[in-house]
């Protein structure tokens, strides 16, 4: 590499250097809290309601609020009437420092994989939504579920709406039997402003609505960016609409920026959501809303007003996306086609019967939600609308790692052990799995939880040096213990592991450095292995630094335990301890 690429590459690299001189060395900053809405895409939705809130109860605070658009978004907050906070950029260099050292966190998705929750720290997700949409492990690409798990496993709370989300997350992200934070159902922040009745009548003044009819229509993110069919689809529908709208009607509609921009809306009964409002403020001032498979219509069920579901792609989007329950099964009116639409638009209830629906999906909203899960996240105080759920057993964790080497092999042996009293969890790379051991992956007994990790190894600059130099490992032992100890607390957080295991299937299986800081460790050797072959891996090991070998052969066993630390033992004697 020449020396221009070299500083290319530190200058690219610098936040994350500063991100682990500063998990090092410097002390959490108590009573700083940063909150993150999609990697600073926005600063709307649930931690747009807690910052006032935060701010009145941990009355020293410093509230950071992550942005990609600092200078536009901090204009919007205090338009809003938030102040004393400060924006940050999100991955600039202040960001890093304050990831590594704000004492309160607080997500509505997820960190970067560089991540590592540091002890002192304080780590809250807040879920952006009640999932329709298949997620985790339930989708096609089921390793997407990586960087959530892992954060998921960082978190000292998981907050969802309701019981229905709590059982489905548990399951997509695979936090059943070894999650150890709490689960939390409960209010969501954004849902208290639909209790908010002036402001709807504030809202309906300022923009001279007050004797309109008023939906709102806020379709599901495709994630389809710059698709030329979706924005003729749209505008077709706007057009056919605005045909066929009364005078008294007007339609707002709220889309993603990227499919906005593709919209000229020349329209005389149909306009964009006002930006000067945060989008749940301004739905407190609609009669209505329209959507498709968005979670929106979950939170608006709070106002007790009709809801309209726009299905034209139903069978579709349940094809490519996957639903865990059909949106037409919901007690909403349906439309299939744009005429069903404008007639479900002109019939439209002045009164709704959701009530089943509402005790199901947003039991525990209230006024003072927003409030309550704030007090939850600084204090630990619980109202009557607060439920605390423990997932993880009271089992041993057992971590095996999976190379291309022992896969097979390790799944293999997996399926016989359903009736052992232990948690295996099988952590890999990505890539180590293929579409086709996908399906076995999928059919693990209960007692084996997947984990796809991915992200590199945290380092500073001179971590990244010795790294990459084979002879400088060697020397700098304890710069190396380090960076293995902090690269298991970014891989499996707060989990607890109590035996970390290396299954070695053959002489060219990755050699993982014992951690005893995780738990006991372990070498689990294949039974196919040779008595030469167990003799040469294990003279490339330092023993000293691992508790078990779990071998077949007694040779090698008789022959190691004279001059060695672990305690050897068979496979069948290792598992009889659970």
């Amino acid at each position: 590499m020449s020396i221009k690429s070299k500083i290319t590459n530190y200058r690219n690299n610098r936040g994350l250097y500063k991100y682990v001189n500063m998990r090092r060395h410097k002390r959490i900053k108590k009573d700083y809290v940063l909150l993150e809405s999609m990697h600073g895409g926005a600063v709307t939705g649930q931690i747009y309601y807690l910052i006032p809130e935060i701010q009145d109860i941990l009355r020293n605070s410093k509230v950071f609020v992550v942005s990609q658009n600092p200078e536009e978004d901090a204009q919007f907050l205090k338009k809003r009437g938030l102040s004393h906070f400060k924006i940050v950029k999100h991955m600039s260099l202040q960001y890093f420092e304050l990831l590594a050292t704000a004492q309160y966190l607080i997500n509505d998705t997820t960190f970067y994989p560089f991540f590592n929750k540091r002890e002192g720290q304080q780590y809250f997700i807040i879920w952006h939504g009640t999932p329709l949409k298949k997620m985790g492990k339930d989708t096609a690409h089921i390793f997407d579920l990586a960087n959530v798990q892992r954060n998921f496993y960082m978190a000292d709370q998981v907050i969802v709406s309701n019981d229905y989300s709590k059982e489905i997350m548990a399951g997509a992200y695979n936090l059943n039997h070894v999650y150890n934070g709490d689960m939390i159902v409960g209010p969501m922040p954004r849902n208290s402003v639909f209790y908010e009745k002036q402001l709807r009548e504030s809202i309906r003044r300022d923009l001279d609505i007050e004797d309109k009819k008023v939906l709102c229509y806020m379709p599901t993110w495709r994630g389809q960016i710059g698709d030329v069919s979706d924005a003729r689809q749209l505008e077709t529908m706007l057009l056919y609409l605005n045909q066929h709208l009364d005078a008294d009607t007007v339609l707002y509609v709220k889309l993603h920026h990227l499919v906005k921009r593709q919209l000229k809306m020349n329209y005389s009964n149909i306009k964009f959501v006002p930006d000067t409002y945060e989008i749940y403020e301004f739905l407190t001032a609609t009669d209505g809303l329209i959507t498709d498979y968005s979670s929106v219509m979950f939170d608006y069920l709070n106002m007790d007003k009709p809801i309209i579901l726009y299905l034209y792609d139903l069978a579709e989007y349940q094809r490519e996306r996957g639903l865990y329950q059909s949106p037409s099964d919901y007690p909403f009116t349906t439309a299939y086609s744009l005429s069903e639409l404008a007639e479900a638009i002109r019939n439209i209830d002045s009164e709704v019967h959701y009530t089943d629906i509402k005790e199901k999906m947003v039991p525990y909203d209230n006024r003072e939600g927003a409030k309550e899960i704030a007090q939850l996240m600084i204090d630990g105080s619980t109202t009557k609308n607060i439920k605390s759920y423990r997932l993880e057993d009271k089992k041993p964790n057992i971590a095996i790692h999976l190379d291309s080497n022992n896969v097979e092999e390790v799944l293999g042996k997996m399926q016989l052990l359903e009736s052992a009293s232990a948690q295996f969890i099988l952590y890999f790379d990505r890539e180590t799995i293929s579409v086709e051991q996908f399906p076995q992956l999928m059919s693990m007994p209960d007692n084996v939880t997947f984990y796809p990790t991915l992200g590199n190894m945290n380092g500073n600059f001179l971590d990244r040096l010795v790294m990459k130099k084979s002879q400088l490992k060697k020397v700098m032992k304890n710069k190396m213990r380090r960076l293995n100890n902090e690269e298991q607390t970014r891989i499996f957080g707060d989990i607890a592991i109590d035996y970390l295991v290396t299954y070695v299937a053959s002489e060219s299986s990755t050699l993982l450095p014992a951690v005893k800081d995780r738990g006991k460790t372990a070498v689990w050797l294949s039974a196919h292995l040779s008595q030469v072959q167990s003799k040469s891996i294990l003279n490339k090991m330092n023993l000293s630094k691992i508790d078990y070998i779990i071998t077949e052969n007694q040779d090698s066993a008789n022959h190691f335990s004279k001059i060695a630390q672990p305690q050897f033992m068979t496979e069948s004697e290792f598992l009889r301890q659970f």
